[in-house]
């Protein structure tokens, strides 16, 4: 599993669910899933040149990493 911490104005936050990929080379040659990369990349590009939206995240590698947390957001 791939897992990222990110640090948004010093409060940290763990992805630990499902992470979806959007890879144009897994994409080529399928219409619809082309379609979701251009989606995510033009939104990415979108929300990237807002003020205050670049937050550090780095990737977990560890199993064991496992802290004990303040709260949960939920995704829904």
């Amino acid at each position: 599993m791939i897992r990222f911490l990110i640090n948004k104005n010093g409060t940290y936050y763990l992805t630990t669910g499902r992470l979806l990929e959007y890879d144009p080379a897994a994409a080529r040659g399928k219409p619809k899933q082309e379609e979701g990369v251009r989606e995510v990349e033009k939104e990415f590009k979108r929300i990237r040149d807002l003020p205050h939206t670049f937050y550090e995240a780095v990737e977990i590698t560890s199993d064991s990493f496992s802290p004990i947390n303040t709260g949960q957001i939920d995704g829904g």
